[in-house]
């Protein structure tokens, strides 16, 4: 029997990947969902260097090495948590394969894992060219990541009502949660937090703070303090939004490069 959404775990396997897994394993407990891991790693120049029988041995090598260690990620906690993770990998453009897998695969939801600078200038950019390629979600786990694969989700929404959220995946997550929601938004005025009625079945505790130069590090101290594990950003909502300086303020690059959260994107 089919699993009701596809999840995609993107990982070089030097972002991680214990980790990207382990968030990829929650949301698929949650939402009847298939884990799939795919890996890419860019050629290298040895067969211009070297002789080609030299250089398809050199290939070989390192195929097998990829191989063995992708195994030894995968199959602990595939094994630990009882939940079958597929993978695939291969060699070549780390965009143009990524880009190939998305369009043959069409996966639900990408994972990702946060770069230390992941749209500096200097860099692949891959979080950026995904956010791009894939109209559907994406989560991005930073490294320090503590998200257990069957620990409860305490999740907030940024900048959003939560009425508005129309992807299916993320209804269906946020109608599975059982703790209450807590909703982050930036207004003229002081800081401040409220109750409102439930929203997917869930309580809502609303915190309010005041559009300033330190609006990123509010948010960033808020999530922390409230022990938000997974946030929700919609920014197709923050794109049409009635407030510029909102959406300046609250863009997915900024919050990549600023929250120390895993941030759900769609």
């Amino acid at each position: 029997m089919s699993k009701q959404y596809k999840i995609l775990v993107l990982t070089d396997l030097k972002d991680s990947p214990s980790t990207l897994l382990n968030n990829a394993v929650n949301l698929a407990k949650k939402v009847d969902g298939e884990i799939d891991l795919f890996s890419v790693q860019k050629f290298t120049d040895v067969v211009e260097r070297e002789s080609q029988l030299s250089a398809m041995r050199t290939l070989n090598e390192k195929y097998n090495a990829f191989e063995k260690d992708i195994k030894n990620t995968v199959e602990p906690i595939s094994k630990a948590c009882d939940i079958k993770i597929n993978y695939q990998f291969s060699f070549g453009n780390v965009k143009d394969e990524i880009k190939n897998y998305i369009s043959q695969q069409q996966p639900d939801v990408i994972v990702l894992g946060k770069k230390k600078k992941a749209f500096s200038v200097v860099g692949d950019r891959i979080a950026n060219y995904v956010l791009k390629q894939h109209k559907g979600t994406v989560l991005i786990v930073p490294s320090k990541s503590t998200l257990e694969p069957n620990q409860e989700l305490s999740l907030g929404l940024l900048q959003d009502s939560g009425d508005t959220v129309n992807n299916a995946f993320v209804k269906n997550l946020f109608e599975k949660n059982t703790q209450p929601l807590k909703s982050f938004k930036l207004v003229d005025g002081e800081m401040h937090s409220t109750t409102s009625n439930a929203l997917f079945n869930s309580k809502v505790i609303e915190y309010v703070f005041d559009k300033s130069d330190n609006a990123i590090s509010n948010l960033s101290n808020y999530l922390t303090k409230s022990n938000v594990n997974l946030l929700y950003f919609n920014k197709e909502e923050t794109r049409s939004g009635n407030s510029s300086k909102s959406s300046s303020m609250f863009n997915a690059e900024r919050l990549i490069n600023n929250l120390n959260v895993s941030l759900l994107i769609a």
